[in-house]
């Protein structure tokens, strides 16, 4: 499964899926300027994030197999998400 911005989107949806998949997967990490990220983790700490997301995402698609979030899980996406280059 392939997941694609759609063509032509409306600018807030490219900057959520931009902003969601970084923090989520890592996306488009490396263009994040180093020198900021210190400062941004230090006003915006993760608390966990990475792995409260996965933890939630896999209740979810338990809760419903059918949903897209099962469908993610099955394709990957909490690979995906240990993978991301932050810490938590």
């Amino acid at each position: 499964m392939l997941e694609e911005l759609p063509s032509k989107p409306a600018p807030e949806v490219a900057l959520l899926w931009d902003s969601t998949g970084t923090d989520v997967t890592g996306y488009r990490f490396t263009d994040v300027r180093p020198e900021i990220i210190p400062g941004l983790l230090a006003a915006y700490p993760r608390l966990d994030f990475k792995r409260e997301f996965a933890t939630l995402f896999v209740d979810q698609a338990s809760r419903k197999p059918t949903c897209r979030v099962a469908e993610m899980v099955n394709a990957g996406k909490l690979e995906a998400i240990a993978q991301a280059p932050f810490d938590s």
